[in-house]
């Protein structure tokens, strides 16, 4: 077992670990960086995987972020191939491709692992790059092709795979949600799915799966069979967290932080594992968008290395969907609706309003100018539902 130390070590090569590391880098450049991934690519893209990548517009080398001599050249160390196994908070010792790594200081920036779907145990999942140029393989023109799940993810795949010549058929349980926006845009999306040709079964539960040949037959509760010759399941992710267990730290739906990620003395978490904030309020929720993920980066380095802090803005995610562009900032709880500020028939910009008329988030539709003017007016404010939001 090989043992390395760094001033900061952290685990996970995603947008958030890179961040993390290229943030540090700017402000303290005496210090030694390590940065360890558990794939064998540099960081990349992963928004560009079920856009881009799968559809065939870029290669894996187009979706990277950075390159090794890159970050070579800022005294960045990137260990890659090395999957967390352990972790001890005390010491701030984490094990990794069987090799032992001790820091002054951790990040960790695993991520999430996505979910199976029950009763599909050969079903496609869809999270790396290596997933990414799979699916492209796999699907052609003329596949048949079942993804199973109704969030942004499902979505994109559905849209990409019929971009490619496949017939698609888009299975969900719970109904079409695009993102923490829940069901507001189910409407749109349902319009946006079919009027490409993609056939949705929605609201539908899975009632059985049986195998035959190369193709799986998929028994729908609305009295459907969808035969496919690719299945992808798109339900979601966990935090990436196993290999926390015993680790010290608190785990709940994700690593326990205060507001500032930090989740033990020296250790901190940022992105997709990370839930900022729930050592003092249980309800505060992870947040599984990039801009969220960049802005929990540039928050812990800057406490790290005493600087400035700039607190996470509000979340916010975009999506690209057969040429639509669609925009969510802020939250959407129970009970809010849609105020139209720009309305359309296939573009739009609306407010989500509580009953008390209060503003708790902004979503665009195909109308990233009049999205990004209305942003504008929520700029300084720190939660969706303060006086500057309320106002508007």
């Amino acid at each position: 077992m090989t043992a390395t130390r760094s001033d900061v070590l952290v685990v996970g090569a995603s947008i958030a670990g890179l961040a993390t590391a290229e943030a540090l880098r700017e402000r303290a450049p005496a210090l030694s960086i390590t940065v360890i991934g558990d794939e064998t690519h540099v960081p990349y893209r992963r928004p560009a995987l079920s856009k881009q990548v799968l559809t065939g517009r870029w290669s894996a080398d187009a979706a990277a972020l950075t390159s090794r001599a890159a970050l070579e050249q800022r005294g960045i160390r990137l260990i890659t191939g090395a999957r967390a196994s352990a972790f001890d908070a005390r010491s701030r010792t984490v094990v990794a491709g069987g090799d032992e790594h001790r820091a002054d200081r951790v990040v960790i920036a695993t991520g999430a692992a996505p979910r199976r779907p029950d009763g599909l145990p050969a079903a496609r999942t869809f999270r790396t790059l290596d997933d990414a140029l799979g699916l492209r393989s796999a699907v052609r023109e003329g596949s048949q092709v079942a993804v199973v799940g109704g969030g942004v993810l499902a979505a994109e795949l559905a849209v990409a795979c019929r971009g490619r010549g496949a017939r698609v058929a888009l299975v969900t349980r719970s109904g079409l949600r695009l993102g923490t926006t829940r069901d507001l845009l189910a409407g749109p999306l349902r319009s946006l799915l079919t009027g490409q040709g993609i056939v949705v079964h929605d609201g539908a539960v899975l009632a059985a799966a049986s195998l035959g040949g190369d193709s799986t037959a998929l028994d729908v509760s609305d009295g459907t069979r969808v035969v496919a010759d690719v299945v992808i399941g798109a339900i979601g992710c966990d935090p990436a967290t196993d290999w926390l267990h015993g680790s010290g730290l608190e785990i709940r739906d994700g690593v326990v932080c205060d507001a500032d990620g930090r989740a033990a003395d020296g250790v901190f978490a940022v992105g997709d594992v990370a839930r900022w904030g729930a050592r003092d309020d249980p309800s505060a929720r992870r947040v599984e968008h990039q801009t969220s993920a960049i802005e929990e980066s540039h928050a812990v380095a800057a406490t790290l290395t005493g600087g400035d802090r700039t607190p996470p803005g509000l979340p916010y995610f975009w999506s690209e969907l057969g040429g639509t562009r669609v925009q969510a900032l802020g939250d959407f709880p129970e009970g809010v609706v849609l105020r139209m500020l720009h309305p359309g028939t296939d573009r739009f910009v609306a407010v989500a309003e509580d009953a008390r008329g209060r503003m708790h988030g902004l979503i665009g539709w195909n109308a990233p100018r009049e999205f990004r003017s209305a942003r504008s007016a929520l700029s300084d404010a720190r939660t969706p539902t303060s006086p500057a939001v309320a106002q508007e």
